[in-house]
């Protein structure tokens, strides 16, 4: 199967089913059934997701082997890179599509991290490391994760903030 995500304008990106991380294209579905590819290069995208004014793409996107954090811009067709380090996933937006949340594996279990969307500064922890990977925010800007548990398991809750950037959020 492919991967999806559901904007707030009821727009469906797609991402179609490839065997590894393929080169592939990004596709728009509008809420009446049309559908058009975004005109971004071929690239190996993972967990694309639409901001919330629907202008841009967050995605995961695999270069030398490791996954970072990429924004596009829909009209132009462009990516600009957040994170270049390795191991940064599954991207959210937050609702003002001012920051993407997102999850990195740098050091072995997942902790959630935010970047300001137009990449003027450096991402930074937003919460308490529990190996969670963000899922997504509801309209009074609550954070929800999925926990992954050591038996396979996964629950869905509220991500714990770290005090220190609570004043931040």
């Amino acid at each position: 199967a492919g991967q999806y995500a559901l904007s707030a304008t009821c727009t469906l990106l797609y991402l179609p089913a490839a065997s590894s991380r393929l080169l592939r294209r990004i596709v728009r579905i509008s809420p009446d059934g049309a559908s058009e590819a975004i005109p971004f290069e071929p690239r190996a995208f993972q967990n694309a997701v639409l901001s919330p004014d629907g202008r841009k793409v967050a995605a995961t996107i695999y270069e030398r082997g490791a996954p970072d954090l990429w924004v596009g811009d829909v009209a132009r067709g462009v990516f600009q890179r957040l994170t270049s380090d390795g191991g940064n996933i599954d991207p959210v937006w937050s609702r003002d599509g001012a920051w993407v949340y997102f999850a990195t594996r740098r050091g072995g279990s997942p902790v959630i991290y935010r970047v300001p969307a137009d990449a003027s500064a450096a991402p930074e922890p937003v919460a308490a490391p529990e190996s969670v990977l963000p899922s997504d925010i509801t309209a009074d800007d609550v954070l929800f994760a999925t926990r992954l548990n050591p038996n396979g398991d996964a629950d869905i809750l509220p991500a714990t903030l770290a005090p220190e950037l609570l004043q931040d959020l």
